[in-house]
C-alpha cells in the first residue's frame, strides 16, 4: 500500500507555528504510518524528522503550492490536510487500506474523511458508512481531509494562482450549473483518521484546545490564542446563522460575514 499514496499537509509559512503540533500527534497516533509525508510551505527552512518538506516560494499561492507538490509527487492518490487539522486518536492501517482498497475497486477519484461534513445523501452501494457525493452537492467536494486521485486534484486546481476559498466557490459554482447528476465521490463518516479540528480564523478553538492540552499537547500561545470572551460567542452565532441562506443575506449587508465567506 505504501506506493500507493502520500499523505500532504499544504500549509504557508505563517502558519508555521502548528507544524510541531501536527507531525507530533501524527506520530503520537499514526506510528505505523507507512506512507510518505511532506509538508508544503513558502520558504522556510525546516528539519522534521521523516518529513519530506517542499519549498514553494514565497509568493506562492494555495493553488501553486498543491501543485507544485502534486507535480512532485509519484503515488496515483494523496491525503490532502492542512495544519490546524490534528489526529487525535490512534489511526487504524486495515481501515486506510480498506479506503484505498474501494478506490481502486471501484474507480473512485475522490474519497472525503473529515468528521464535519453533515451529508446525508443517499448511501454508497450496500455500506452504512459511505454517502454519495452527487455533482449537485454544494461542498461537496472542499478542502477538508480527504483522499484524492492525484491527477484528478491537478485537474480540479487548473494552471492559475488562487487561495483556496476560490477553489471552493468555484466547485460551488459548479454545482449550480449542474444540469445532470453525476457521482463525484464518496464521504465516510467513520471519522478513521480522528481529526481535530484546532484553528478558526487565526484562534484556537476552546474545545479543541482542552481536548489536546489534555491529552499532553502543549499550545503554542505565542503566536495565536485560544478563542474567548465575546469574540468567541460572535463566532459561534455566525456560525451558527450562516447555516440558514436568507439569514446570512442579511448579515452580509449589514456587513457581519458568516464564517464561510472568511479566511478561516
Amino acid at each position: 500500500m505504501k506506493d500507493l499514496l502520500t499523505i500532504i499537509c499544504v500549509s504557508c509559512d505563517e502558519y508555521a507555528d502548528m507544524w510541531p503540533n501536527f507531525f507530533k500527534c501524527k506520530q503520537r497516533y499514526w506510528p505505523d504510518c507507512e506512507f510518505e509525508t511532506v509538508l508544503v510551505n513558502n520558504e522556510l527552512i525546516v528539519d522534521i524528522s521523516g518529513i519530506k518538506v517542499i519549498n514553494c516560494g514565497i509568493n506562492a499561492q494555495w493553488s501553486t503550492r498543491t501543485r507544485m507538490a502534486l507535480e512532485q509527487i509519484n503515488t496515483k492518490y494523496v491525503c490532502f490536510m492542512l495544519e490546524d487539522f490534528w489526529i487525535s486518536k490512534k489511526v487504524d492501517n486495515s481501515l486506510i487500506a480498506e479506503v484505498l482498497n474501494t478506490m481502486e475497486d471501484d474507480g473512485l477519484k475522490y474519497y472525503k474523511l473529515d468528521s464535519f461534513s453533515k451529508i446525508k445523501t443517499r448511501h454508497y452501494k450496500s455500506t452504512n458508512h459511505l454517502y454519495e457525493i452527487p455533482s449537485t452537492l454544494k461542498y461537496g467536494i472542499s478542502l477538508l481531509t480527504a483522499i484524492w486521485d492525484r491527477e484528478y486534484f491537478l485537474q480540479m486546481l487548473g494552471k492559475e494562482d488562487y487561495n483556496p476559498w476560490l477553489f471552493e466557490a468555484s466547485r460551488n459554482k459548479e454545482v449550480a450549473q449542474s444540469q445532470t447528476e453525476k457521482l463525484l465521490g464518496v464521504y465516510d463518516n467513520r471519522d478513521i483518521l480522528h481529526i481535530c479540528h484546532m484553528v478558526v480564523q487565526g484562534h484556537y478553538l476552546p474545545v479543541s484546545a482542552k481536548k489536546m492540552i489534555k491529552q499532553g499537547i502543549v499550545l503554542n500561545t505565542e503566536k495565536r490564542k485560544v478563542y474567548c470572551g465575546i469574540a468567541y460567542w460572535k463566532y459561534r452565532v455566525k456560525k451558527a446563522m450562516s447555516q440558514y441562506p436568507n439569514v446570512k443575506k442579511i448579515l452580509n449587508i449589514l456587513g457581519w460575514k458568516s464564517i464561510s465567506d472568511k479566511n478561516s
